[in-house]
């Protein structure tokens, strides 16, 4: 249809009306897309910007897609006007007469497309993101928490690409930079099987994020977990740990130890094994008596239960007479352990391993 308009409506915006339309509708004006509405019985009501109107002849054309019944206009005369925002029916001009149409297709709508999966739950590829993270995009933020990796514990190696990969997606998407990204290390827990180290591995992947990604951060609970239950009752300490991060990393207090002990290297020493840390504080202890939960494995690659010492400040001396050559070393390396290594601020080891050879 074309309507005129007089220079002092072409001059501002005005509002056009067209009354409800069966069922969906798109709107242009002058070739430029106004908007779209799905809904048999709504009113339509489409705002006109200025600088797409013209004195004189201005063409509007509507395209509408009817799925079932009828379809088309479904208003009275005085529902179809175009005019200044606001204005009353009696100062508007008419577009109820005149339009010109054709029909493009004729047909019976598709079915939608079958989900992959009837029943979406928190296990569906995208469901969680789409629905609580991708939502928060728009808003700037001052971090992440991330407590998560159990479900991950039969694909360990995978999550050692996956877990960086998804920091990285997240920081693209926000466009913040290397915002700070905080995780919690999973916590010891049995899965049926407290000897495997289906759990270990995990935690090993999430240890190694921290040299894969900037400005992360992993609150370690090696002393929090529960044998028979996957969720520990103290969620107080996580959080503090986590908090320690952020006030050492983020809010630049001094004078923090915000991390537990982590494995940074070893050196065979005669019969004995010498295991340094960093993240050490005021130095490594022991808490509640000897060190447990390490072991030590010689060329046979069997690990068997060591005697673990503190050495000095930051070394472990680890040794076992049933192994005269040692290669390597094991700490709380497997789904279910109770170990005592920790910093002198009270924050725990992360279980480690110093070897990589293949789990059987």
């Amino acid at each position: 249809r074309v309507t005129n308009l007089p220079p002092s409506w072409a001059r501002n915006d005005l509002e056009l009306h067209l009354g409800p339309i069966d069922d969906i509708d798109t709107v242009w004006v002058n070739g430029v897309q106004i908007g779209t509405t799905r809904g048999w019985d709504k009113p339509r009501t489409y705002r006109l910007p200025a600088s797409v109107l013209r004195v004189g002849p201005n063409v509007i054309a509507v395209r509408v897609i009817d799925l079932r019944s009828e379809g088309g206009f479904g208003g009275t005369e005085e529902d179809m006007r175009i005019g200044p925002p606001g204005a009353d029916v009696k100062a508007c001009a008419t577009v109820a007469r005149t339009w010109k149409y054709k029909i493009g297709y004729t047909g019976t709508v598709p079915p939608p497309p079958q989900a992959a999966e009837q029943a979406v739950n928190q296990n569906t590829p995208t469901a969680l993101y789409n629905a609580m993270i991708h939502p928060l995009i728009p808003f700037r933020i001052a971090g992440a928490i991330w407590y998560q990796g159990e479900s991950n514990r039969n694909r360990a190696i995978q999550y050692r690409t996956l877990f960086p990969a998804m920091i990285r997606d997240w920081r693209s998407q926000w466009g913040q930079g290397h915002f700070p990204f905080y995780y919690v290390q999973i916590a010891p827990y049995s899965y049926g099987n407290s000897e495997a180290v289906d759990s270990a591995l995990l935690r090993e992947a999430q240890m190694l994020a921290l040299k894969a990604v900037p400005n992360v951060g992993m609150a370690v609970t090696m002393d929090i977990g529960e044998e028979n239950d996957i969720h520990p009752q103290n969620k107080w300490d996580v959080g503090k740990r986590l908090s320690l991060w952020a006030l050492a990393q983020t809010y630049d207090q001094p004078d923090i130890v915000y991390s537990g002990p982590l494995y940074r290297s070893m050196k065979v020493q005669g019969n004995a094994i010498r295991v340094s840390f960093d993240h050490v504080g005021s130095g490594l202890v022991a808490q509640g008596g000897p060190l447990t939960d390490f072991e030590i494995a010689g060329i046979d690659r069997k690990f068997i239960p060591a005697q673990a010492v503190i050495e000095s400040r930051n070394t472990v001396r680890v040794s076992s007479p049933e192994v005269p050559n040692p290669v390597a070393v094991r700490y709380a390396f497997k789904n279910w352990a109770k170990p005592n290594l920790f910093n002198a601020e009270g924050l725990p080891a992360s279980s480690f391993r110093t070897d990589n050879w293949p789990i059987e």
